[in-house]
This record gives structure tokens, sequence and C-alpha cells, in this order.
């Protein structure tokens, strides 16, 4: 308790002389750090709760965190999200709440056919479709092998290790290909990086609690538009701060101090932060005291993948009226 007390008025007496000095202060009740999509919803929750005194702290020039767009050949393109994976579940009605505000804010997007497919190797088109099938139907009994474990409380394994009891072992270039297709596309590392019963909660906690329909966001507007539209329940133009990079984040059991890079300075009752786990774990921000071990060991068990999307634009269309080959 006295520990306590004295960080108390370390904090007030800092305070103090940010007030005396040429710091710019700036003072909420709460503080949502990071304008995603988290972020937002934060903020509307408050204000529709009555609680109007907040601000949103945000790095970037608009809204929308792993939602970002950018124009390129005439399109509007995504640099992040790009899916919405799951709608609704037609048994049950309950439905992806990304999907509710697709709908609600008219975002334009098309269904991705996976078996709209045709498959190729060095010697031009091959059918090994036979091949892609088998893959699936490995994945589909890994999943269900994870769920199986869990349940009974056994040791997790790779995604790798599911398929080896399964009896795949990806040797052949299609075998290869068969596998990138139907794990590494979805999960952006290989089945030998990923936690098998992970990654089946993953698969589950989308296409099977929704749908496993994937709706590919072409929306001119960009996919962004969700939360931007969101917020303008809430915006009043002084409760958002764009272009301000969060350095630093001092808390107590009474207050919260967060440095800008800039030097600017916010005071909060309350902070709510909904930095990504790739923030987190890179120490981008420095959190005063530092989290306990459990709180860290929670971030350090996630891995932040690297998703590469190449986009490009030929002078004409070369290839079959397939949505993937």
């Amino acid at each position: 308790m006295n520990r306590q007390r004295n960080v108390d008025l370390c904090l007030l007496l800092l305070f103090t002389i940010l007030n005396m000095s040429n710091a710019k202060v700036i003072r909420t009740k709460v503080a949502i750090l990071g304008g995603g999509m988290a972020g937002v919803i934060s903020g509307r929750t408050l204000w529709q709760n009555g609680i109007s005194d907040f601000l949103i702290i945000e790095a970037e020039s608009v809204l929308g965190g792993r939602m970002k767009e950018t124009q390129f050949a005439g399109y509007t393109i995504e640099l992040g999200a790009n899916w919405i994976q799951g709608t609704q579940n037609s048994e049950t009605g309950k439905e992806n709440p990304i999907w509710t505000l697709a709908q609600k804010y008219k975002l334009e997007n098309t269904y991705s056919n996976y078996d709209d497919l045709l498959t190729y190797d060095q010697n031009g088109w091959t059918d090994y479709s036979d091949v892609i099938d088998e893959a699936w139907t490995i994945f589909d009994q890994v999943v269900v092998d994870a769920g199986a474990r869990e349940s009974m409380n056994l040791e997790d394994l790779s995604f790798s290790q599911g398929q080896s009891l399964r009896g795949w072992t990806a040797r052949t270039p299609h075998e290869q290909v068969a596998e990138w297709w139907t794990f590494d596309f979805e999960y952006g590392d290989t089945p030998q990086a990923s936690s098998m019963i992970e990654a089946a909660v993953n698969n589950n906690s989308s296409f099977v609690q929704w749908s496993d329909a994937s709706q590919f966001v072409i929306d001119r507007r960009g996919f962004a538009t969700l939360v931007r539209g969101e917020a303008k329940q809430f915006s009043t133009g002084k409760n958002i701060l764009f272009n301000s990079i969060v350095t630093k984040v001092e808390y107590s059991s009474t207050s919260v101090k967060i440095t800008l890079k800039d030097k600017r300075i916010i005071i909060a009752d309350y902070a709510i932060c909904t930095f990504s786990i790739g923030v987190l774990q890179y120490n981008d921000v420095q959190f005063v005291p530092t989290f306990p071990m459990w709180k860290q060991e929670a971030i350090f068990t996630f891995k932040m993948t690297t998703y590469t999307k190449i986009f490009l634009k030929f002078p004409q269309k070369f290839w079959e009226d397939t949505q993937f080959f």
C-alpha cells in the first residue's frame, strides 16, 4: 500500500510540474488507445452508455487500424483485412457482427468460391484436384481431432503433427501446393509452426459458429467504411486525435499518463488498450510498470505472422474464367 501511495504521489507531482511547464496536457475521463475496430466500438459503447468524456488516440490520419486501403491502377485495394469470414449460421441464426455492419453500410463484396479452382504445375494445367480434395479431408479430420484433444485435456500438437497422425505428409509438389491452399493461405504460416488446437478454434469460431462463406471486400470506399461509419455516431471533431503516436503509458490505481511522440501528454482516469499483439510484442510502446508475467505470457503465446498480398495489373486478361488457380 505504501509503495502504491508513493507512486500516486509521484504522478501527482509530475502532473503539477507538467502544468507549470510548456508541455501540452490533455485531460479526459477515458483514453482509448487505437482507432481500429476495437477502439471505435469501445468509443461507441461508452457513448451509448452515457459516457461522452473519452478520447481515441490514433497513429494514422484515418480510422481503421488493420483495415486500410489505397488506390492502385484505378482500383481501391485493401492493404490489410480483405475478407468477411463467416456470415450467418443458417441453423442458429447467429450472425457475424462484421457481416451485420457490412449490410448496414451496403459494403460491396463477392463470394470467394474455393471450389472454383484450376490446378497448374510446371507443365501447365494439370488436374490434381483429387490431391486438393484429400488435403481438405485431412484438414477437417485434424480439426475434429483437435476438439477431442482439447476436451480430454491432452497436450497440444502442431497442426502438422495432427496431419501426420492422419497419414498426411506433403512430399510431392502437388501435395505441397494442396497443403498451402488448405492451410497456409488461411493462417499465414505453415502447419509446422501452428497450434493444432488453436488452428481448430480459429476455424470453428468463424466458419462453424457463423458459416463457411468468405466474402471478399471490393468496395471502392474501403473495408474501413465500417469503422468510420460507426465513429460518426459519436465523433465530435474533438474526441479523436489523429497522427498521434503513443510512446509511453504510465498507469496506477488512480490515473493513467500517456506520452505521445510529439511530447504531448494525456491524463486519463482510465485507459482502454486496443493495440495489436504485434505492437505489444515488439515493445513499440513502453508500459510503466511493466505488465505482470501472466499477462506477458498471454501476449507472447501468440505469433504475429506476415501476410503479403501482391497486386498485379495486366494489359488484358489471359487466364481462365475462374476465381482461383
